[in-house]
């Protein structure tokens, strides 16, 4: 083997060592970036807050499919959508009356509840 040959294949092995000694450098620096990384701020408080918009959703399209009171001291009941808007199409075929009964519902809605009666006291 002469001096040409032997050049050549060490300085092949020396290239392999390098790219070799790059690949362990970069998987080691890899690696402490993923453990030394903390988590994005607000993860936590993103995932309650998802959570809770879905809470939210499901007790609204509940509210909208279903009947329930909304103010039982008032008298105000609540309607499914869809029965909701058959009964105001309904009520506007004349716009006049409709008009009056949504000031009386109106009125109704915001009217000053009775005062509880006071408890008396024990001396009394």
């Amino acid at each position: 083997m002469n001096y040409e040959e032997r050049k050549g294949s060490s300085s092949f092995l020396y290239l392999l060592a390098v790219i070799g000694a790059m690949l362990v450098m970069w998987l080691a620096v890899r690696q402490v970036v993923q453990h030394t990384t903390p988590p994005p701020l607000g993860t936590q408080r993103a995932e309650e807050r998802a959570k809770a918009l879905a809470d939210t959703r499901a007790a609204d399209h509940a509210a909208l499919g279903s009947y329930g009171w909304q103010d039982k001291d008032r008298g105000i009941v609540r309607v499914p959508l869809d029965r909701a808007v058959e009964l105001t199409l309904a009520e506007w075929q004349n716009p006049g009356e409709g008009r009056k009964k949504l000031l009386e519902r109106s009125q109704k809605a915001t009217a000053e509840l009775p005062k509880a009666p006071e408890v008396p006291s024990a001396l009394e």
